[in-house]
């Protein structure tokens, strides 16, 4: 069991900084063409940064990224993530089996999860060649993370392919400065903190989801052609919608966005108002940027002058 949670911990540390993700088995080629991206540069006075919509999770194909996102990243001084998930790996290893890990002796996974989604999980995992009994130990949010870093393995798109720790990797190389928006404590942390309920629920929520596949796919060219209304549809929108008849999901979209992004709008306004001279390039999910209470529309409220390249 020991071996098996090793190996699953370091495959989802990603995974667990991102909105969950939905999948796909195929992947278009990366030719932009000057479409538009998921890049913008935000003003006020003479203070400038960029924010780039991340996917955390990317198939390897998508590199080398448009010259755009390259001479952005390349113009800044300091680099800015939601996590910094290159840093201190014994650290994050304690604290996932800290949050994800059942304390009580007395509980485990089969025993909180009602039957028939412990069946259907089961089930699941045996086709991704995982002896759910090796998982008993885990707590539903974990699990749920692990299920979708596990399908993503089967397709080649795994956590080292993403925006963030690309652009980790390069500010690493060069020494550049590195800020976190957030941690990845205070993001375990969030997901430990939902009740057993709300964990089985949304389990369950991503069990049942059909078109997993599919929605990837229009995702991942959505965020190749900087199409901001396809990819609220396919997230902030969904989850609003399904939210009607699934209580939890409201509880979580407001966790997941609401007060995520109100943190995060006040660091970003503060590298704004820094006269230092320094250029920021800031990495972030973007299902928080996009929609009408995302955090571009909020900056733009705010007075701030935003370009989308």
């Amino acid at each position: 069991m020991k071996t098996t949670i090793s190996k699953i911990k370091s495959s989802v540390i990603i995974t667990l900084i991102l909105s969950l993700i939905i999948f796909s088995k195929t992947f278009a080629q990366n030719t932009y063409a000057k479409e538009k991206l998921c890049l913008w540069e935000v003003k006020n006075s003479e203070t400038k940064v960029y924010i780039l919509g991340s996917i955390h999770l990317m198939p390897e194909n998508i590199y080398p990224l448009d010259e755009r996102i390259n001479g952005a990243f390349s113009n800044s001084d300091i680099l800015v993530v939601e996590a910094d998930i290159t840093k201190n790996q014994n650290e994050i290893q304690n604290l996932i089996a800290e949050k994800a890990i059942f304390q009580d002796s007395t509980k485990n996974l089969k025993n909180v999860l009602p039957n028939e989604l412990y069946v259907k999980l089961t089930k699941e995992f045996k086709e991704l060649d995982v002896d759910i009994k090796n998982l008993n130990k885990l707590k539903p949010w974990f699990v749920t993370m692990t299920l979708a870093s596990l399908r993503l393995s089967k397709i080649d798109v795994t956590p080292g392919k993403g925006v963030d720790v690309h652009f980790l990797n390069l500010a690493n190389e060069k020494t550049m400065k590195i800020l976190e928006l957030e941690s990845v404590g205070s993001q375990l942390m969030m997901f430990s903190s939902m009740s057993i309920t709300d964990q089985t629920e949304n389990l369950q929520y991503q069990i049942d989801e059909n078109n997993q596949n599919e929605n990837y796919l229009k995702m991942l060219e959505a965020w190749k052609k900087g199409d901001l209304k396809t990819l609220n549809e396919i997230s902030r929108l969904k989850m609003k919608e399904d939210a009607k008849e699934l209580n939890f999901l409201e509880r979580y979209y407001n966790m997941l966005f609401t007060e995520r992004e109100e943190a995060m709008t006040e660091k970003i306004e503060s590298y704004l108002n820094d006269d230092s001279g320094k250029t920021y390039f800031i990495i972030i999910g973007v299902f928080h940027l996009v929609g009408d209470d995302g955090l571009i529309k909020i900056l733009q409220k705010k007075g701030y002058k935003t370009n989308q390249y």
